[in-house]
């Protein structure tokens, strides 16, 4: 497996250590999933997302195709590869979502839920590791038409967590909060992945 994950909330950073890895001569995939999912149903925002259980599967189901489609092809290469959102952040949304439907009186149905959630494990199996961009105030958050609300961030990165750690799926933390120790720490990590991949090949 050649993929590695960025994930986490919102407005943490990881657009800025996807393209800082570039000058360590990573192999970036940069993939606007959500805006070209948006795009392509005409809306403008997330917002439809909240109003009704249909529309928010919708959205999901386009941007969980899309991401599919995204990582067979970077499988494909066998190039090892960072991509900027992972199916752990998919699941996410639909978490929380789901959960701000229920809190209106909007019923939910559980059974697709749980089917889609498996959908998403069944992709993050196919990551060789998963970066979480953690919250930090060294990052500030700046609000965007077309991302999801700041009062959203602190559940987007608990259920990332739980879907990651509670998933048994290998990860690293990004703790440090300065932009150049956070792209060393990513770049120093895919090379040492490829560097084992190489000595593992050799030896068979």
């Amino acid at each position: 497996m050649s993929l590695i994950g960025l994930t986490g909330a919102h407005g943490t950073g990881k657009s800025t250590v996807l393209n800082g890895a570039k000058t360590y001569g990573v192999k970036v995939v940069e993939s606007s999933l959500s805006r070209n999912a948006q795009a392509m149903l005409g809306w403008e925002n997330l917002k439809p997302a909240e109003e009704s259980e249909e529309k928010m599967w919708q959205l999901q189901e386009a941007i969980l195709t899309a991401m599919y489609d995204r990582d067979e092809a970077i499988l494909g290469t066998h190039e090892f590869t960072l991509v900027d959102r992972t199916p752990a952040d998919v699941w996410s949304y639909v978490d929380l979502w789901t959960t701000r439907l229920t809190a209106k009186g909007i019923k939910v149905d559980e059974h697709h839920k749980r089917v889609f959630k498996n959908r998403c494990r069944a992709l993050a199996s196919k990551y060789t590791h998963h970066i979480i961009v953690p919250i930090s105030d060294a990052v500030p958050f700046i609000a965007e038409t077309n991302r999801a609300d700041l009062e959203g961030r602190d559940y987007h990165e608990k259920a990332v967590c739980q879907f990651v750690v509670a998933g048994g799926l290998s990860h690293l933390v990004l703790l440090q909060t300065g932009i150049d120790e956070r792209v060393k720490k990513v770049a120093t990590l895919i090379n040492t992945l490829q560097q084992s991949h190489r000595l593992f090949q050799n030896a068979s």
